[in-house]
């Protein structure tokens, strides 16, 4: 049982008990997708036995779930550090993006200046007719559309003009693990009477996230990332925005609702904040020390982090240190590693990481000594 109080080194394997599968590899893929709690899957279990053997058709079925989704409301609510009432839950994030584009009083002609992010695309589908959708470019992508040679806060400055209704960016970028300036730019938007959406997904649950703070009008989450929920759900909060409660798959509310309370009650805001950053600042150094490996993340971070080793293509190395230390991590499209670091990784386990990274780094694949290689765990049926 985890607490809140127990000393670190007793904490850290009740931590890693309680989330099972981090023993199966070196866990840090949380940007794509976080380790759920035993707690969650013993939470959806649950519910799931319950409409099993009882059906899922009971007269008091709206009150259940009315009840379900409030708790899974408020335990969010209370990691976002946000009111009650303006705390929804969605199915999915396409779902949080649309409810939030919904508050927006849209007339034909306006336009929507997106922060550019692969979590934030779907905005240039989501958007309602007339409304025309530009990309920004962060600093550190180069993509075709827009050079990155001009800072991000110059951009929207440039482009903070007639027609401009709602400007959308995320907190960390999912391609170079930056934090961005919000706070900066939010201030920016809103002084031309701009409203400011912000995807928190990987943020919420890994750095302290207030939307008052930030500026945000509205924020949105993936509940799979830092808040290690369920896959299908997010969550969306701001003014104007309309709890739901129909169509939502009863175990999965559930399991989040328990998961956000593990979170904040048992192991603790502060002390997954605190390790989070330190881990991340560790692992930092020691590869931005090695030859050969170029860290794209800058001092402006929260914990995850993008690097990539010459000579070698991001799948390529992936594969290699898969097989090497069971590592469980992800690409960028602009073919680098991606990693995200959590309160229940190791010293231990992290510097496994740094050592076959640079391993590979001295090395290329047609020199790098073979070895016999274990196999992994399939990725799924």
């Amino acid at each position: 049982m985890v607490g809140p109080s127990m000393p670190d080194p007793e904490k850290i394997a009740a931590v890693r008990e309680a989330l099972p599968s981090v023993s199966a590899g070196i866990y840090l893929d949380t940007p794509a997708a976080g380790p759920l709690p035993a707690e969650s899957a013993a939470a959806m279990a649950e519910v799931a036995q319950w409409e099993l053997t009882t059906g899922r058709a009971h007269r008091f079925r709206a009150e259940d779930v009315q009840a379900r989704v409030g708790e899974a409301r408020a335990a969010a609510a209370a990691i976002l550090t946000a009111e009650l009432d303006e705390v929804a839950l969605a199915h999915g994030l396409d779902d949080a993006l649309t409810r939030a584009l919904r508050t927006v009083p849209w007339r034909g002609g306006d336009r929507l200046l997106v922060v550019d992010d692969p979590d934030l695309r779907g905005l240039e589908r989501l958007a309602p007719p007339g409304v025309a959708v530009e990309r920004l470019t962060p600093p550190g992508v180069a993509v075709e559309r827009l050079s990155a040679a001009q800072p991000l806060d110059d951009q929207l400055e440039r482009a903070l003009t007639a027609g401009v209704r709602l400007v959308a960016l995320p907190l960390v970028s999912s391609t170079t693990g930056a934090r961005l300036p919000v706070e900066h730019l939010a201030a920016a938007a809103r002084r031309r009477g701009v409203r400011v959406l912000v995807d928190v997904s990987l943020g919420l649950g890994a750095v302290p996230v207030e939307p008052l703070t930030l500026g945000a009008d509205l924020v949105v989450a993936r509940s799979e990332a830092w808040l290690l929920g369920p896959e299908g759900l997010a969550i969306v909060a701001g003014a104007g925005i309309n709890p739901v409660t129909d169509g939502f798959h009863l175990p999965s509310v559930a399991g989040f609702a328990r998961g956000c309370g593990w979170l904040s009650m048992y192991v603790g805001l502060p002390w997954i904040q605190q390790r989070g950053e330190a881990l991340t600042a560790h692992v930092a150094g020691r590869l931005a020390s090695i030859d050969g490996v170029t860290l794209r993340t800058p001092a402006a971070r929260a914990t995850t982090l993008v690097f990539g080793i010459a000579g070698w293509a991001a799948t390529e190395a992936l594969d290699e240190l898969g097989g090497r230390i069971f590592l469980l991590a992800g690409v960028t499209e602009q073919d680098s590693l991606r990693i995200g670091i959590g309160f229940w990784n190791t010293v231990e386990e992290l510097d496994r990481l740094v050592e076959g990274v640079a391993l590979l780094a001295a090395h290329t694949p047609a020199t790098l000594p073979r070895r016999p290689r274990l196999a992994m765990l399939d990725e799924g049926p």
